[in-house]
């Protein structure tokens, strides 16, 4: 045998033995418990029930995405800011003094 076949056939049984070797780390038990955790924290209520079906009328959402096209767009109301009515009464509930 030549003194290639010699190194190569080795090598080549070393590498292939090391592809059967498996090295796993040790994980604890509850490893990948919180990403689930929050997985699930993140949906607001799987079991998502309608009082009634959700109706669509085609003809609108067409005629507003030709809007949204043609830089048409209505513009929203205003509705302005809240106010909270504030009235003055004429004096304490005290009595004055003699």
């Amino acid at each position: 045998m030549s003194l290639t076949k010699t190194m190569l056939i080795p090598t080549l049984l070393a590498l292939g033995l090391a592809g059967c070797a498996q090295s796993r780390a040790h994980l604890g038990s509850d490893f990948g418990a919180i990403v689930n955790q929050n997985r699930v924290a993140q949906i607001a209520d799987p079991d998502a029930r309608y009082p009634q079906e959700v109706v669509s009328d085609g003809a609108r959402v067409g005629l507003a995405m030709e809007r949204y096209r043609t830089g048409k767009t209505l513009p929203p109301a205003d509705l302005g800011a809240s106010t909270i009515g504030v009235t003055s009464s004429g004096g304490g509930g005290g009595a004055s003094p003699k």
